[in-house]
């Protein structure tokens, strides 16, 4: 603004001077002035660690085991063997049977109200594998396994070895958001002897990717942008620029302000925008974001970061007429 000043001054002058020597001149003069600016919006540096490791540490802590790749699995075994004799009473006899005995007693395998981040597993779509194998060292008796996942039962039959696969069961579980809970009896109808046992084993992991079910926010935050209002009425053209940019999430993320989206993917946007998009990012606390949209592919990995320098790039022309 100050140069427009500087030259209108100049125009005026010379105006005075010329008119001095009698040289016809209009009544008005118009000078346009052409500028552009640069108007920081935030600069990012999102390391996917800040979000993902207390979750992570939050399953270590549980006692599961974590295998750190891409992406991130978490894993949970557990082996319950039942020596018969100490159920019938009767160790050292062959003893006939019609009973149901007790293996598993409501034992809580994840608490996932105390996971950090347990609100995101929630809302993504894992490809899980959660594995049942019941079994029994002797066929003089039958023997069915009932075991139930958070109250719904799955009930295997066999005289040997069974598997089930309960992948399915679990699912709902992480998506409902409950402690998964399980319950596991066994029905034996035969004789048994003392060296008899029984044998349930239980496998599961999480690979930690998967569909976003719904928005996921990653990041979120707001900035002062009220400056540009005062400019927006000499804008010719305006354009949101991702400068300094590095993507190494893994997945595809989408960048919101206001009501306005950008993708990130593995190049930078540079997007331009109208003028009624440029006021609306004009606000004194304009709200921004790093999501996963729903139907996303998202996936929990370490040493995983997205870093970008954003600025809103501006040419103006400003036009001042003068009159004599």
């Amino acid at each position: 603004m100050k140069k427009i000043l500087i030259t209108v001054s100049f125009v005026a002058i010379l105006a005075f001077i010329l008119g001095s020597c009698a040289i016809n001149l209009p009544d008005s003069f118009t000078i346009k002035y052409s500028n552009h600016f640069e108007i920081p919006l935030t600069v990012l540096h999102f390391s996917f660690d800040d979000f993902a490791s207390p979750v992570i540490s939050s399953f270590e802590s549980a006692g599961f085991q974590v295998t750190y790749g891409e992406p991130v699995v978490i894993a949970y075994s557990t082996s319950t063997t039942v020596q018969l004799s100490d159920y019938i009473g009767f160790p050292g006899f062959d003893v006939p049977v019609d009973s149901t005995f007790t293996v598993l007693n409501n034992e809580t395998l994840v608490e996932f109200s105390t996971i950090e981040g347990s609100e995101t597993i929630q809302n993504v779509d894992f490809n899980v594998n959660f594995i049942v194998e019941f079994e029994s060292s002797t066929t003089t008796f039958d023997s069915t396994l009932t075991f139930l996942i958070n109250g719904t039962p799955v009930v295997i039959s066999d005289n040997s070895s069974e598997t089930e696969n309960v992948s399915k069961y679990l699912k709902e579980v992480i998506k409902s958001g409950e402690d998964l809970v399980v319950y596991s009896e066994v029905y034996i109808n035969g004789t048994v002897k003392s060296s008899d046992e029984l044998s349930m084993n239980m496998y599961f992991e999480i690979p930690l990717e998967g569909t976003a079910t719904t928005d996921i926010v990653l990041y979120q935050d707001t900035t002062d942008m009220s400056g540009i209002r005062s400019l927006a009425e000499f804008v010719d053209s305006a354009t949101v620029v991702f400068d300094n940019y590095t993507n190494l999430l893994g997945f595809d993320t989408v960048f919101e302000a206001s009501d306005l989206s950008f993708y990130f993917g593995s190049t930078p946007p540079e997007v331009s925008i109208s003028k009624n998009d440029l006021l609306s990012l004009a606000v004194e606390n304009l709200p921004f974001s790093i999501k996963v949209p729903a139907n996303g592919y998202f996936k929990i990995k370490s040493n995983s970061y997205l870093d970008t320098a954003i600025y809103i790039s501006l040419d103006l022309t400003v036009a001042t007429e003068v009159t004599f």
